[in-house]
């Protein structure tokens, strides 16, 4: 252990703890029994041992991909358990006195010890809904006669083998055709289209399987052995030919005449395809035999369904199943389509294709059910290279008239190179969170040099995976957050491909507190723009109250949706200029007086040297005496109630007399509306367009006050609005007291604000697509299973097919679903095949988020620079969250204010019409509800036809004022407000700023030789790839040595030795060069030399010269550590001996870095088996010095004090080193590990930190000992 530095030590243990009871079995029932009651399950059966003629054999694959065979004789129970996870089984298991062998989500094998013996579990999930369990109680193999027979095999094939082979008759008859019986069943034989010799007699052997499951094995033209695997009718034959003859050449015209094509063909083997009027596809596999004059012809004969063309099935009577092919070239996306006339059936896809020892595979099965909908349309279908065999099963019952299936291409793709090399995935932009990878469409793989699908980081802060060729999607996650996922991403042999993960979507991924939003939070006014920079003044609302204080810190700026940078914010300390316009028509007789008094004390709350004038208006306007706050309130002692109401003659008296005033504010009180006396015409010579005008062009904010219930409400609104000032009704006089008081608020609360414009000179109209689809679980039920349900999930899936390729080609679309929670299924991005894909892997289950959908939909399309964004929100349920309603108003508004414009689609929601109209009117979007698809497909075509249509330019552009606030319980308040301007050029450039998307760069394109060698791959494709590298830069060094780091490479092996269970090797590529200055040097008798000073500190003597002294570190392991993700220290491996470019000599631990004589070579380091978050380097030497190197990441890792620790022994051991409890706790598994029922594990945590100027050697199974005291 590292001097100084403190390791934590897990000790575990068993406890055996007393359990009493026992557990009586009923005979008739097994022992393994998880639902307790025989009659609890599915499906049920018994197969005794006595009727078993061989061992039940199964197995099971280890951690290490080695497979364990189980062979075991016994009482074999079948169950089916209807149970999505076998997690409830397992736990089960735990109570029982067993071991689990394996588990994994799909499969669990283990072994119990029952009351009389051995029973063995194995149980496989295939599907959401159930699993099937076999239990096998182990017992004798029967007794059988030794003269048993059955109705193929005889007891006396062994007596009967000689060197000639078997001569049994039985065996004779059983494996070649009776002459006779042989020409009947040939008769009977249909031909294939590729025959030949014509006539079936002149073949040596001519066989015949009907339609099934085939695989052929053959070696193809490189001599590799390849498999043929289908699902068709095959015909075998053996094709004799005469000296001399060429039959491969022959055969090959007897195929091109046939219209057909070669695959493949060398001078011993042909492979070829000819494709017949009926669609179905012929192959052939001819193979010489060597030696003699035949070759084998292997014929098969699949229908096949062509893009463009499709195939009509009409199953028989009977018939249980039917099977096409599907070949993709995988260069255009391909979709399969399937419409059933009636009933349903299963639909299984499988395709198996090989690069060498490079498998990859792909199962996946598919109800279509007419109820549902007649017409399938699947994306989420492999898109590489090769054949895709689809089978079809069918129940008598539910047996369709008519399967018409079809293939359609839409796009092109990306295309793949593959190979057995690895290739190179690197992610750029995961900032946040986890990153994990998995093949796309679900795929299978296995590769010989293929370790783990995590990534390391780079030191850039990239995630870097090595991957099989082949697409993949890429997942980042963070705890609490939507995950956002990125398909189709391509990965080539021997290649690099970066991708960049949108910038846009991390906005999902921060941590926002919870959030309140107050719109029309402040008054803007005097906007004026001054070359690069503008300015304007605004008031905080009177409610917002004295707490709130702007500052540069709190507060962002934007014009256009562009940000802008705020240079100064400065209270307005000029007093207001304000005129007030006095309504004094007869209508306000009996409250003049009141009026009078709320106006005398807003009046006089204003500041001493306030400009204020009042206007007295009735029939005619009358300007008041006096302009300071004395002359005012003097004059109003001669306002009398009297006359009409002349409204629009007073405002534009009050705006005249406001002229060229600095801070100019008219306030309007009145009770009624512009009428003569008796209400029977206007009461002024201007109108009110007039008043309109006049107010829009002085720019005067207007405080209009609208008293009691005849006043004109929406000529004041208006009014106050087109002028940046603020409307106040008061239903009486203490609500006229507190409107005065209001104003004087806000008048006393004016800010004076300075921006410098944004230099981007406007945003993009790329359109940006946001699709977001309920996947619950009622959008998947029948109309029995649940109120409001009706089976639409495909149907929204076929229309969001259409959808998406009907956009423009530069689209910018994001794919999302919700149920529990939203997902972002595919994140922003211009390639419609990932989201088809995404589209397609929707899958109906769980909850309705509808808070977390609308959170996650608006945040990345609010932080979307576009003028043209659309949202597409499809649901089977209300928009509307009883708990909760004002969250979803205030996100349906924040999405209005974020010019997205929004479609809500409620699927069978006619009853919830209400909702979705609020819905619309609050995110000033539409809506449309409706069970009828075809209704669905025709409001998403007008959203199509929005999308292409270009945002037209605007001439006024939108002011948005926001400050934040954090409050009590870390909830953030946005305080905004809004002015529109008229739109002026910005200063500075052009640019026109377009949203971020996923991208990728690879496949050849951008990756040179050199960048390829940095990740140790080649440009020669014939080189291997069989670990993970990262490139490395850093550098570190103290008085003696410099040291430089240039790259790092993890692996589970190193030249044969496999690194132990959890463990494994970081090999680290350095060069070393010695920096010691020349100095006196004492040569020992070896010829080393050493620093004169150091050797007489020690009383040696010998030799001196003076040069550059050799630097010698005599234990490299208790010098240098590698931090590792930040969790430990570790020390220099003895696995360094074994590398072939190892800076250390076998079983020399010892390191001499000799001047002018640089090193190059690396180091081996054994560490925790996990992916690469942080490494650093830590070099300890008390003489020349200690320095560390980051290589990835931030080193958190405690530095050791050495200088601080005693170079010696202490005398007593307590002093050596110290020990610390941190917690102990009892746990039934550990790792793959499960106590028994009456054993726990307990876990004892310490740290343990060395004390001294060494290194402790400490083994804890020797030292370490737990006593558990019982009673």
């Amino acid at each position: 252990m590292a001097p100084g530095k403190y390791h934590r030590v897990l000790v575990v243990c068993v406890v055996l703890l007393l359990i009493q009871g026992a557990v009586v079995q009923a005979d008739s029932e097994p022992y393994v029994n998880p639902l307790g009651d025989l009659d609890a399950y599915s499906y049920l059966d018994l197969i005794p041992v006595s009727d078993l003629w061989d061992p039940w054999d199964f197995g099971y694959l280890d951690e290490d991909d080695e497979y364990w065979p189980i062979s075991v004789w016994g009482d074999v129970w079948h169950f089916e358990v209807s149970d999505s996870s076998l997690k409830n089984l397992r736990a089960y298991l735990g109570r029982l006195d067993s071991t689990i062998m394996t588990h994994t989500e799909e499969l669990l094998v283990a072994q119990v010890n029952g009351p009389e013996g051995l029973w063995w579990v194995r149980a496989e999930s295939w599907d959401e809904d159930y699993y099937e369990l076999t239990v096998i109680e182990e017992k004798d193999a029967p007794d059988r006669d030794e003269d048993y027979d059955n109705e193929y095999y005889e007891d006396d094939y062994e007596d009967d083998y000689d060197d000639e082979g078997y001569d049994d008759e039985d065996y004779e008859a059983y494996e070649r055709y009776d002459d006779e019986e042989s020409e009947t069943d040939l008769s009977e034989v249909p031909l294939p289209l590729i025959n030949p010799l014509v006539d079936i007699e002149a073949y040596e052997y001519f066989g015949y399987g009907p339609t099934d499951l085939f695989e052929i094995s053959y070696y193809n033209a490189l001599g590799e052995a390849s498999t043929h695997f289908g699902w068709g009718e095959v015909w075998f034959s053996h094709v004799p030919f005469g000296d001399g003859d060429r039959p491969l050449p022959a055969l090959e015209e007897h195929i091109l005449v046939l219209g057909g094509t070669i695959i493949e063909s060398t001078e011993s083997m042909l492979r070829a395809s000819v494709i017949d009027a009926e669609s179905n596809e012929w192959q052939a596999i001819a193979q010489l035999v060597p030696g003699e004059n035949r070759y084998s012809l292997d014929v098969t004969k699949e229908l096949l369904v062509q893009p463009g063309r499709s195939v009509t099935i009409m199953p028989q009577p009977g018939q249980g199943t039917v099977s096409v092919i599907t070949h993709s070239d995988g260069r255009q996306h391909r979709s399969l389509v399937v419409e059933i006339s009636n009933g349903e059936i299963s639909l299984d896809g499988r395709m198996v294709v090989s690069y060498g020892e490079y498998k990859r595979s792909w199962d996946q099965g598919f109800p279509i059910v007419h109820e549902r909908t007649p017409l399938h349309i699947f994306d989420c279908i492999p898109q590489e290279q090769g054949k895709t065999i689809w089978v079809m099963t069918l129940a008598e019952e539910t047996r369709p008239e008519k399967i018409t299936i079809s293939v359609k291409e839409s796009l092109p793709l990306q295309t793949l190179r593959m190979g057995e090399q690895l290739g190179v995935l690197r992610i750029v932009g995961a900032s946040v969170g986890e990153v994990s990878v998995e093949p796309s469409f679900e795929m299978g793989i296995h590769h010989p040099d293929f370790q783990r699908d995590v990534g390391d980081l780079s030191p850039e802060g990239d995630y870097v995976f090595y991957l099989p060729a082949g697409y993949w999607d890429v997942e980042q996650f963070s705890t609490g957050h939507a995950p956002i996922r990125a398909r189709m991403v391509p990965v080539n042999a021997g290649e690099i491909t970066v991708f960049h993960m949108p910038s846009i979507t991390q906005t999902v991924l921060e941590d926002f507190p919870e959030l309140v939003e107050v719109s029309g939070a402040f008054d803007l006014s005097r906007h004026m723009v001054k070359g690069e920079q503008a300015e304007f003044d605004f008031v905080l609302a009177s409610a917002l109250g004295e707490g709130l204080v702007p500052t540069i810190e709190t507060t962002e700026i934007s014009e256009g949706g562009l940000m802008g940078s705020i240079i100064s914010i400065e209270p307005v300390i000029m007093p207001p200029d304000i005129v007030v316009l006095l309504d004094s028509s007869g209508s306000m007789w009996g409250q003049m007086d009141q009026t009078l008094i709320a106006a005398r004390e807003f009046i006089g709350s204003l500041e001493d040297d306030t400009f204020i004038q009042v206007v007295d208006f009735d029939t005619t306007p009358k300007t008041l005496k006096g302009t300071t706050k004395t002359e005012v309130l003097d004059s109003l002692s001669a306002v009398r109630a009297d006359g009409a109401t002349c409204l629009y003659d007073s405002i534009l008296a009050g705006l005249d007399l406001l002229e060229s005033r600095n801070r100019p504010v008219l306030v309007v009180f009145t009770d009624g509306v512009d009428a003569n006396w008796d209400d029977t015409g206007p009461g002024s010579v201007a109108t009110l367009p007039q008043v309109v005008q006049a107010v829009q062009e002085r720019d005067i904010p207007l405080y209009t006050i609208g008293f009691g219930s005849g006043h004109d409400k929406t000529v004041l609104q208006q009014l106050a609005d087109i002028s940046s000032g603020n409307y106040y009704p008061a239903s009486d006089q203490d609500a006229l007291n507190q409107v005065f008081k209001s104003i004087n608020e806000s008048l006393s609360n004016t800010y004076h604000l300075v921006y410098q414009r944004p230099t981007e000179s406007d945003i993009s109209d790329i359109p940006v697509v946001s699709i977001m689809v309920d996947t619950s679980g009622s959008m998947d039920l029948s109309p029995e299973e649940g109120d409001d349900c009706g089976y639409r999930m495909q149907r929204v899936k076929n229309i969001l097919h259409d959808f998406i390729l009907g956009l423009p080609p530069q689209t910018l679309m994001q794919i999302q679903s919700f149920s529990w929670g939203p997902i972002i299924e595919q994140s922003m991005t211009l390639d419609k095949a990932s989201a088809l894909h995404a589209v397609g892997a929707f899958w109906a289950g769980g909850g309705t988020d509808i808070i977390g959908s609308l959170q996650v939909a608006h945040r990345t399309l609010s932080a979307t620079p576009s003028k043209n964004k659309t949202l597409v929100y499809i649901t089977d349920a209300a928009i509307a969250v009883e708990q909760d309603q004002e969250t979803v108003d205030q996100l349906l508004e924040a999405i209005a204010d974020s010019d997205i414009k929004a479609i809500w689609m409620g699927v069978g929601m006619e009853n919830e019409e209400e909702v979705f109209a609020n819905a619309a009117a609050k995110s000033k979007g539409r809506y449309i509800v409706t069970e009828d698809h075809l209704k669905l497909a025709s409001a998403l075509d007008e959203v199509l036809a929005e999308v292409k249509t270009a945002v037209a330019d605007s001439s006024t552009v939108e002011v948005r004022l926001v400050v934040k606030e954090t409050g009590e319980e870390n909830v953030l308040t946005r305080y905004i407000g809004t002015l529109g301007v008229p739109y002026t050029k910005l200063a500075k450039n052009e640019q026109i700023v377009g949203p971020g998307v996923a991208t990728y760069y690879g496949t050849g394109m951008a990756a040179d030789p050199r960048e390829l060698r940095a990740y140790g791959l080649s440009d020669d494709s014939d080189s291997d790839l069989v670990t993970r590298f990262i490139p490395l830069d850093a550098d570190g060094a103290n008085l003696a040595m410099d040291m430089k780091v240039t790259g790092a490479t993890a692996s589970n092996t190193i030249a044969g030795l496999r690194a132990p269970d959890g463990r494994q090797f970081i090999s680290i590529n350095f060069a070393l060069r010695n920096v010691l200055e020349a100095q006196e040097v004492e040569i020992d008798a070896k010829g080393n030399n050493h620093p004169a000073n150091w050797m007489s500190s020690v009383g040696s003597s010998g030799r001196k010269e003076f040069r550059v002294p050799q630097y010698l570190i005599p234990s490299l392991s208790s010098h240098l550590y590698l931090g590792w993700n930040n969790e430990g220290m570790y020390p220099v491996s003895q696995a360094s001996w074994i590398v072939p470019d190892s800076l250390l000599v076998p079983g020399d631990i010892s390191l001499t870095v000799n001047p002018e004589e640089p090193l190059e070579g690396s180091l081996v380091f054994l560490v925790d088996e996990q992916p690469i978050s942080q490494m650093s380097l830590h070099f300890y030497d008390v003489a020349y010095g200690h320095f560390k190197i980051d290589l990835i990441g931030t080193s958190e890792h405690e530095e050791l004090q050495l200088e601080t620790l005693p170079p010696a022994e202490p005398a007593r051991l307590s002093d050596v080193f110290e020990l610390r409890v941190t917690a102990v706790h009892d746990v039934t598994e550990v790792g793959p590990v499960t106590a028994n029922d009456s054993n726990v594990f307990r876990i004892v945590e310490m740290d343990l930190t060395s004390r001294v100027q060494a290194l402790l050697d400490i083994n804890p199974q020797e030292v370490f000992s737990l006593r558990v005291l019982s009673g």
